[in-house]
């Protein structure tokens, strides 16, 4: 503070309670929020109810869905016996495609505890489209660095030199060769892998045989982030099957079977693979049985579309029961929060037990929440990709919005893997998402000392500004009319004993605008007739007014000329309380203008305002009263003003087959006075006119409300 000023009051930190530093502690928010989720929690249950659990009577039944199948199956044994190779192995193989985009498949190798001299790592592969493809046992996949790599890439055969990253053709194959057999056997001492490749069939033929090639640290037991990732490339396709990890006594293998895999189904999340987060839509990875084919089986297309039809209810039962379940984790979780700060708020130790307990159960019921959610967002993705590919019609339509849910799975798939490393159960953690944003629990002061400083009764300054502002709201004319500039430099008050005693009133009464209020309204200046007839001694004595000899009269403000509009044809909102709304809305919905955004910059005020003078929210204002022929306009011509007419002149009660009483109502409804003799004449006239104008009776008498809008005494406060 400038030293001219002096320091009036003495500035000193100031100890917050909770609820001034940490808003999600005050029991409104608390209430609010607990509200929601329970919501929430009954809309879920709700949908659950109304979800089948059970095909109807017209879906597939199992039955079908198994005929289907093994008419599948016959065809199937048919092609196989006809040379064709469905599969590498077995019934079902993994199948990664990614003629566009890139499709990269993570295992996590689960429970393997060493990596001694001698361990086995081997897989099939069968390339039915050549670019590049390539398997990596991962250095860091949370920094994307590779330790081991082979690639097979249009006949090229290529890895890591030992001891480097440094890549280098290791051999080759002939393009007319698609399915290989691809070992490495794993020497950690050495920090080197010999890779052996073969061909598959009848005659094997060996490409590489025991090359060495780099294996750089890799040891997925002593260094976290070090899966094992087969890398498919945009303009390839591959078929992918008996993976197996042999490492002393442990043996672990993939074979991509039922019932741990499904047909059709992606192998995200099961048996240790993830899909790496550097792929992209629209490349697939799946559990296939017919990728080899040259040609899709008819009966495959039946049985996939007998099985849709049959597991699209069990899908949308499954989401919406897992939906249920994310919205009870969530008000749990509330709940322990709210718990939590609770113990906080009545000044527990925060390294009690009391609180460290409260606090770790947050955290777990945060967690456990978030793995929840994250399930049910997987399940809600994977229904709508389901019922993407249910569509039918345009094709480019329906490949657009398969691939676009096909982005919405993975993203989902990618966040139920960050859950999924996270043990709630065993989570020993005190920190938890709080309901709010925190900050200091201690104030400097020094709002605190300038609020004192301002309001202190030897300020001769702010009681005198405010009520100078409150009795030019109420009077339409200020006590010091320089309003902007209050004191020696200023205009002097009009009333300065007036003034002086309103002042004095309202630090009196702890600064009650209330208060001040009901003083002024109450008054007998307030009540004075705002008509200036048989008065010509004071008209000349004080044309201005200023001696408050008669009431000022004053245009309504644009705020309450909206207001009385909607008012006067039953169409205001008068509910209290609510969220600031933007106002683009306030010429098409209902609620009060208090509640419509006002900002200084261009559109911080909605088309009427804009005409009947709006205030400016970055000055001290008083608000000035412009007459521009817009206004009549507005009035007359506006499509708001056209939907309140409507309205008015269709309200029920009026006696609209008998002129004179309608003007009657009519006149009083707006203008609040009857109407004179010759205004009631000259209505008259004006309806038999629209009447030869228009062909409509009802467009007749909103004629004649937006004439009454535009009378001086609507638009003047008198």
């Amino acid at each position: 503070m400038p030293d001219f000023l002096g320091v009036p009051f003495e500035i000193q930190p100031i100890e917050l309670p909770q609820s001034g530093y940490y808003p999600g502690s005050r029991p409104e928010i608390q209430a609010a929020v607990l509200a929601d989720a329970q919501q929430e929690l009954a809309a879920a249950m709700a949908t659950l109810q109304a979800t089948p659990s059970q095909a109807p009577a017209t879906s597939p039944t199992e039955q079908d869905v198994a005929a289907a199948k093994a008419a599948f199956q016959q065809e199937l044994n048919a092609l196989r016996a006809a040379g064709e190779r469905p599969t590498l192995s077995g019934d079902q193989s993994l199948h990664l495609r990614a003629m566009k985009g890139r499709r990269t498949v993570a295992q996590t190798l689960p429970g393997l505890r060493s990596v001694p001299d001698g361990t086995r790592i081997s897989f099939q592969l069968r390339i039915l489209h050549d670019q590049h493809i390539n398997f990596q046992l991962t250095r860091d996949a949370s920094k994307h660095l590779t330790a081991l790599y082979v690639a097979l890439t249009q006949g090229r055969i290529e890895a890591y030199r030992p001891h480097s990253f440094a890549p280098f053709q290791v051999g080759s194959y002939p393009l007319e060769e698609d399915s290989f057999s691809v070992a490495f056997v794993l020497k950690p001492t050495q920090d080197i892998a010999e890779l052996t490749v073969q061909t598959l069939g009848e005659t094997p033929q060996t490409l590489v045989d025991s090359v060495a090639i780099a294996l750089n640290g890799w040891n997925p037991s002593k260094h976290p982030h070090q899966p094992l990732t087969f890398d498919c490339r945009t303009g390839t396709e591959v078929l992918v099957d008996n993976l197996s990890v042999h490492a002393g006594d442990q043996h672990l293998t993939w074979d991509f079977e039922a019932p741990t895999f499904t047909a059709g189904h992606d192998i995200d999340g099961i048996a240790g693979w993830q899909i790496h987060s550097v792929s992209h839509s629209p490349a697939t990875s799946n559990i296939s049985m017919i990728a080899g084919c040259k040609t899709v089986p008819q009966t495959h297309t039946q049985w996939a579309a007998a099985k849709a039809a049959h597991g699209c209810v069990s899908l949308a039962h499954t989401e919406a029961t897992a939906r249920v379940a994310a919205a009870r984790h969530h008000l749990a979780s509330l709940q322990a929060v709210i718990a939590a700060d609770q113990a906080q708020g009545e000044r527990v130790a925060a390294s009690s037990e009391v609180a460290q307990t409260l606090a770790r159960d947050a955290h777990r019921k945060q967690q456990q929440w978030r793995a929840t959610a994250a399930k049910h967002r997987l399940l809600q993705a994977r229904l709508k990709l389901q019922e993407a590919e249910e569509m039918t019609g345009d094709q480019e339509q329906r490949q657009a919005a398969i691939t676009m849910r096909q982005k919405e799975v993975e993203q989902a798939r990618a966040a139920v893997s960050t859950t999924q490393g996270n043990d709630a159960a065993k989570s020993t953690s005190t920190e938890y998402e709080r309901l709010s944003p925190q900050t200091s629990p201690q104030s400097t002061g020094r709002r605190a000392a300038l609020a004192r400083w301002i309001t202190h009764p030897d300020n001769p300054l702010t009681a005198r500004v405010a009520v100078n502002h409150m009795w030019m709201r109420h009077l339409h004319a200020p006590l010091v009319s320089s309003i902007d500039d209050f004191g020696r430099n200023g205009q002097p008050p009009s009333h300065p004993q007036l003034l002086d005693w309103l002042a004095l009133e309202l630090l009196e009464n702890q600064w009650s605008m209330k208060h001040l209020h009901r003083l002024i309204v109450t008054s007998h200046v307030y009540r004075l007739s705002s008509t200036d007839a048989g008065s010509a001694t004071n008209r000349k004595q004080d044309a201005d007014n200023r001696y408050l000899w008669r009431m000022h009269a004053g245009r309504l403000e644009a705020e309450a000329l909206r207001d009385s509009l909607l008012f006067l044809a039953d169409q205001l909102d008068l509910q209290v309380g609510g969220q600031v709304l933007p106002n683009t809305e306030a010429l098409t919905s209902s609620r009060r203008s208090l509640y419509y955004e006002v900002y200084p910059e261009a559109g911080g005020h909605h088309a009427l305002a804009e005409v009947f003078d709006p205030p400016d929210p970055q000055e001290c204002f008083r608000r000035t009263t412009t007459i521009v022929p817009q206004q009549a306009l507005a009035l007359s011509n506006s499509a708001f003003v056209h939907r309140v007419s409507q309205h008015l002149a269709a309200l029920p009660g009026q006696h609209k087959h008998h002129d004179q009483q309608f003007i009657r109502e009519l006149f009083v409804r707006i203008l609040a006075r009857q109407p004179t003799t010759k205004e009631l004449m000259v209505t008259q006239q004006f309806l038999s006119q629209q009447r030869q104008v228009l062909d409509n009776e009802a467009s007749v008498h909103e004629s004649l409300v937006r004439v009454l809008l535009n009378h001086n005494d609507f638009v003047t406060i008198r």
